[in-house]
């Protein structure tokens, strides 16, 4: 090889690993790594195939059941036990299926002729979510127990360090305060969709999803306007309640027992005494009045006073020096 080739050679050489590296980077982090051998559009059949071998040979290659073969037969047996009771667990969602105020209640609709399974692990539930006869969706929710102490934030941090910075993020306002309540990631055909739904729920799911079969479906389902009682149905239902104050219901009650409880204060008095009277509530109206613009000016005072400590809303740039906490089990 003369000189002159050797040189563009390596310069291809360079350039080819140049593009390489950072492509190898990207492949940190697989979204469906959670899956293990389990495909999207694999049938009922092969899911529950996949996932005993998977199972099996997790117990093959863990360090405490090697040597004693009565504990290896006796785990042997649990997982055989799963296995069968994670098959019988299929059931269709239909109009006639629960789960319309459940965790997963927001994750199908009940007209696409999806349908299910599920199994429990040591830290959550794992559902399978199938439709025209393949996976589609994997959502993990995990056991309140597990995740008794822990913020969604720091949760969603150490998500990130596993699969990288977020594509997107969703902020609510409480008290002031952004609350984090989503996040998600792509990669490839794959959507993982992280909810903080301690609210309702007292939990925190990871939903890995095919994207296309998914965002396919939610568009069905918002053409549709499928009637489901998701999150914000249940924040509605309950702020609807909620504005009806204690004093009108009072009022309503004593209304329906004895008619019409507002009375005429002046009716049978002298006309001194009606006028007399008159200027006394218009005056009580006019110190009320004041009184309410004085404490609205203050309450908006210090509304503005506590937003200046807003908490600002995370991008997860910084993931790599944040302190997460104790360590999770991330799927």
């Amino acid at each position: 090889m003369n000189r002159s080739k050797y040189i563009q050679f390596a310069l291809t050489f360079f350039l080819v690993l140049g593009f390489a590296l950072p492509a190898m980077a990207k492949d940190e982090g697989n979204l469906n790594a959670p899956l293990g051998t389990v495909k999207w559009g694999d049938s009922r059949k092969d899911v529950v195939k996949k996932v005993k071998e998977q199972l099996l040979e997790a117990m093959r290659t863990d360090n405490k059941f090697k040597g004693n073969r009565v504990l290896l037969q006796r785990e042997h047996t649990r997982i055989l036990n799963k296995v069968d009771e994670f098959s019988a667990s299929y059931e269709k969602l239909d109009a006639n299926a629960g789960y319309q105020v459940s965790v997963i209640s927001d994750e199908f609709s009940r007209q696409n002729g999806e349908s299910m399974m599920q199994i429990r692990d040591t830290v959550a539930n794992r559902y399978y979510f199938f439709v025209d006869g393949g996976l589609y969706k994997m959502v993990v929710a995990y056991n309140q127990r597990y995740l008794r102490n822990v913020g969604f934030e720091p949760f969603v941090v150490q998500v990130a360090q596993k699969y990288g910075k977020p594509v997107s993020t969703d902020f609510i306002e409480e008290e002031d305060e952004d609350v984090l309540m989503e996040a998600i990631w792509t990669k490839g055909n794959t959507i993982l969709t992280v909810k903080n739904q301690k609210r309702f729920f007292g939990t925190f799911t990871m939903a890995f999803a095919e994207r296309s079969t998914a965002k396919r479906l939610d568009a069905l389902r918002v053409a549709r306007g499928d009637d489901k009682d998701t999150e914000k149905g249940l924040s509605a239902r309950v702020e609807s309640l909620t504005e009806i104050s204690q004093r009108e219901v009072d009022a309503d009650i004593v209304d329906s027992i004895i008619g019409d409880s507002k009375i005429n204060l002046n009716e049978g008095r002298p006309v001194d005494s009606q006028i007399a009277r008159a200027e006394e509530e218009a005056a009580q109206k006019e110190l009320a009045a004041k009184q309410a613009a004085e404490a609205k000016a203050k309450k908006k005072k210090k509304k503005t006073k506590k937003k200046a400590k807003k908490k600002s809303k995370r991008d997860f740039s910084d993931i790599e020096s944040s302190d997460s906490g104790d360590d999770l089990i991330i799927y």
